[in-house]
């Protein structure tokens, strides 16, 4: 089976300008394909070896052995430990910790009348 870039990109968990960079890199082989028969307009297309190939051999894998998600927590000190505690407890969700922060740029509230 052959996948486009966006394709790829869901299956490795990747964004298609990453992958596109991985092909023109050469990191990751593609073959240039017509989009319908007699096309002038190409589009990349990967196999789904040279996919599991890279999954093998990336040396810079961008996921956590584990499955979970990274994510960067901008906090003040108070905050930090505040949201640790609540953590430690067990029993929340990320979103209840992270109501516990305040935003240092709030979203201004959507006016429908605009």
């Amino acid at each position: 089976m052959k996948y486009s870039v966006l394709l790829a990109a869901k299956k490795l968990g990747y964004t298609p300008q990453y992958i596109r960079l991985l092909v023109q890199r050469g990191l990751l082989e593609a073959t240039k394909e017509p989009v319908v028969p007699e096309s002038a307009v190409l589009r990349s297309m990967i196999t789904e070896e040279e996919l599991e190939r890279f999954m093998k051999e990336a040396p810079h894998r961008n996921r956590r052995g584990d499955g979970r998600n990274k994510y960067i927590m901008y906090a003040t000190d108070t905050e930090f430990k505040e949201s640790l505690r609540v953590l430690k407890a067990g029993g929340r969700t990320t979103r209840a910790v992270a109501e516990l922060i305040k935003p240092a740029n709030p979203r201004k509230p959507h006016n429908e009348n605009s």
